[in-house]
Formats: C-alpha cells, structure tokens, sequence
C-alpha cells in the first residue's frame, strides 16, 4: 500500500496539491484496533497498512464527490447500517449483484468506505460470494437493489485511482474535485 499511496500522492502534489492536503494523517495501531472491536471483525492487513498512511478526508474531493471515511466515521455508518439490519428493515429485502456479491440487501461484514449525502456507500465486503475475494470493494446503494464489484481487493481499488491519475484519465473540477474523463460527473460542456 505504500508504493500505491506513493503514487497518487505524488500525482496530487503536482497536480491536485489542495487534495492531497485534505488527507488526514494516518491512524494508529490502537485506533485501528479499536476500530476492528467495535464492529467485531479483523481487517485485512492492505486495509490497515493504508489507515496507518491515510485515516479519511476532510472533504470529498479525492474520490469523485465520495467522502473518503476516517475509522470513526466507518464505525458510525457502520452502525447506523448495522441498527437497520438489526430492527430487520433488510429481511425481505435481496439485492442485485452483479459479481461475486451476496443477495443479501446489506450485509454486516460489509464495511463502508465512502459515504455521500443519500446515504450511499462503496464498501469493504469481508464476506463475498463464492468466486469473490475478502477485501473486494463493492457499491451498496440504500434504495437501489443493484451491486457492483468496484475492484476485486482494496490494493486494486487504490491502484485503480493511482494508475487513472497517471494516465491523466482524472481532471480537477470547478469544486477542485478529482473526476474521472466521462464518468457521470463530468458533465463539462466542450
């Protein structure tokens, strides 16, 4: 994670360098662990190398609009998900997955990433379908039935981001957020 988080640093400081100072410092061993007790599950090792370098944003502006969570702010989205599916507003519910995903609607082991205004959120799933990998980030949408597999482990969903900057497949918008060439919202009139 390192080398990956070297990378889109480096991009950003010549690039994005108000981004890149929106990172919040990493999180210790201790918070991490906390972390893990209070959802009651073991994060994989990638995830918690990349906590130690980066806990969160202050703002959404490295991942297209998606808020980039701090530890406790995982454990809080967490919760409040984890209270749903506790008072069983999921049970008859079953999703769409497209991937190796579960059907369940939400699943506690899946452990969010980002969040933004609707309540949305790309997740860690520590529990995938067969064919899946533990770490693989999924979607998870609160009205939507549908789930994608967004990168097949946590390493690939920032490698993604790092080789997409390098290619100059991101630019920087009005609101000095990174937004994919294309992407849904890159809405520039040319």
């Amino acid at each position: 994670m390192q080398q990956v988080w070297e990378r889109i640093e480096r991009w950003l400081s010549r690039n994005a360098p108000t981004v890149l100072v929106g990172l919040h410092d990493g999180a210790t061993a201790e918070e991490i662990r906390r972390a893990e007790g209070l959802i009651g599950c073991e994060f994989p090792d990638v995830f918690k190398q990349s906590q130690i370098i980066h806990n969160g944003a202050r703002t959404c502006s490295l991942l297209e609009y998606w808020d980039f969570l701090s530890l406790t702010e995982i454990v809080t989205a967490w919760n409040l998900l984890r209270d749903c599916y506790d008072r069983g507003f999921f049970e008859e519910a079953q999703s769409n997955p497209r991937g190796p995903i579960r059907r369940e609607w939400w699943n506690p082991r899946w452990i969010p990433l980002t969040s933004e205004p609707s309540g949305n959120h790309l997740c860690m799933d520590l529990a995938p379908a067969d064919g899946g990998q533990r770490g693989q980030v999924i979607s998870w949408y609160h009205d939507d039935a549908l789930r994608d597999l967004v990168a097949p482990t946590y390493e690939a969903w920032w490698e993604q981001l790092a080789t997409g900057l390098e290619a100059g497949i991101f630019f920087i918008d009005e609101e000095g957020v990174l937004i994919r060439k294309g992407g849904p919202e890159d809405r520039r009139i040319e």
